[in-house]
């Protein structure tokens, strides 16, 4: 931050409340509001649940009034949060004198100097500031209501509908209040809104195409999906496609993990985009250098994709909330968010598992909506979910009492595999839910995740190619066991190897 010579600084403290302006008594005393100002600045989640709420008029400090007009009309134009040397800029502008424009710079670098991102804090404030916003809109509309009385007298009618008007007005906080669509005024901006989504390929694939395509081109904005199976089967490697994929096709992605490693992470989505396998990369680190270069030569912004790490159980809602603030506040501004994974998120205290769990999903559904990214995150099933992946399918019945994780998800799809369809990465796709789509079906796919020279790539595959690869593999282990896990009579007869 720019600190201030020392002859300013003194000018500085000098300067007395005149610059600020005078106002009535206030319970919400000048710290209080610095507070809430440095996180409207400093944070754009805090910003975005506050901006109805709040009104520069409501801070009685002239230097905080005058930044929060420049912030607020800074992000009504350009829906981000202003850098410094542009409030230093505009103050410049609205500054009478050259005292008045040092009071206002000083309190800029204290409102941008003292903002820390603790959950406590923002939480702290998040709570209040309905009542900070109630409170001062009272105040105002009582000073306003005793200056219309000055003005056109207590005798008069015409007075008394001003003020109660006035009055009326105060007690409702959030004026700005969306009132959603209206349906018949808003038909074609409904399918104008339509249309540029799908010319602007404002969708993220999977790279299945029984899904994307049934999607009418993948997940859209706004929505989240998650993928289901048991441990080993694939989770995280779906997540590692989905961000690869759509990273290759400009989308710039997040990714956070709550178990593996960044590094470990980067390294599968080298393997996926450059076709080299996993245990290939160290020693052929050059060619993967010069590969993902020549990638990148295409866009013209190269942060496409950031992966941060946080420790298993320690991450929540207000984690990523925060981060993803921070990251915007830097300048990357993710369009897909990939978290790894739901059942490795911190729990809320004081409920069952199975609450905590579906109160997560429901949180992320609700951040994906509020920021308009897309969204793809795992979950587990139950024990009973994880024995049916071996000879069937796991569906919304295999979740007990967590089947509202899957309720507020846009799609949801299960891997399933046993035994003998492991070595050779094969395994069955489920769509369990497709909110605006066929639900209920299913389809071959396999991971190239054997072997020493396995690039992690995810593919669909046909049935042929499926019973192929099974009835090879059965003649190579010569084996008389036969494959019941395949050919079981609990298995639908489309995946009877031999129908």
């Amino acid at each position: 931050m720019q600190n201030l010579t020392p002859e300013q600084q003194i000018i500085l403290d000098n300067l007395t409340e005149s610059e600020a302006e005078e106002t009535f008594p206030n319970d919400w005393d000048k710290e209080f509001q610095r507070s809430i100002l440095s996180m409207l600045l400093n944070d754009k989640n805090f910003l975005l649940q506050s901006r109805d709420l709040v009104l520069p008029k409501y801070f009685t400090d002239k230097a905080q009034k005058t930044i929060c007009e420049l912030l607020f009309g800074f992000y009504d134009e350009y829906k981000e949060l202003p850098q410094k040397k542009y409030l230093i800029h505009e103050i410049s502008h609205k500054a009478k004198d050259e005292e008045t424009k040092l009071y206002f710079e000083g309190e800029l670098n204290v409102l941008l100097n003292s903002f820390y991102p603790g959950l406590e804090s923002r939480d702290y404030l998040q709570k209040n500031i309905s009542n900070f916003a109630q409170t001062q809109k009272i105040k105002v509309a009582f000073k306003d209501s005793m200056k219309v009385m000055k003005d056109y007298g207590v005798r008069d009618q015409e007075t008394w509908d001003k003020v109660s008007g006035i009055l009326r007005e105060s007690l409702i906080v959030n004026k700005n209040l969306d009132l959603g669509s209206d349906y018949f005024a808003d038909v074609e901006s409904r399918y104008d809104a339509l249309e540029e989504s799908i010319n602007n390929g404002e969708k993220f694939i999977t790279n299945f195409p029984s899904i994307d395509e049934e999607l009418e081109g993948g997940l859209g904005r706004g929505e989240i999906a998650a993928v289901v199976s048991p441990s080993g089967v694939g989770k995280s490697v779906f997540l590692a496609n989905v961000a690869a994929w759509n990273m290759l096709r400009g989308k710039k992605v997040l990714y956070l993990s709550t178990e593996m490693k960044q590094d470990k992470i980067a390294m599968r989505i080298d393997a996926i985009t450059t076709g080299i396998g996993m245990h290939e990369l160290a020693e052929r680190r050059k060619e993967v250098s010069k590969r993902l270069s020549k990638m990148a030569e295409d866009y013209e912004d190269k942060r496409l994709l950031v992966v941060k790490r946080f420790p298993s159980k320690s991450a929540d809602i207000n984690t990523f909330r925060s981060y993803y603030s921070q990251v915007t506040i830097a300048g990357f501004k993710p369009d897909l968010v990939v978290v790894d994974y739901v059942g490795e998120m911190k729990d809320y205290t004081d409920m069952p598992k199975h609450e905590s769990r579906e109160r997560m999903v429901g949180d992320l559904t609700q951040w994906c909506a509020e920021e308009d990214f897309a969204l793809f995150t795992a979950l587990q099933p139950n024990r009973t979910g994880k024995e049916v992946s071996r000879t069937g399918y796991i569906d919304d019945d295999h979740f007990g009492d967590s089947y509202g994780q899957i309720r507020p998800l846009h799609a949801c799809w299960s891997l399933n595999q046993n035994d003998k369809e492991k070595p050779l990465g094969l395994m069955r796709v489920y769509v369990i839910k497709h909110r605006d789509a066929e639900s209920h079906y299913a389809f071959k796919a396999q991971s190239d995740g054997k072997g020493g020279g396995c690039t992690l790539r995810m593919r669909e595959v046909s049935i042929d190619f499926y019973k192929r690869e099974l009835n090879e593999y059965r003649e190579k282990t010569s084996s008389q066991v036969e494959l019941d896990a395949i050919e079981g009579s609990d298995l639908p007869q489309e995946f009877n190897i031999d129908a």
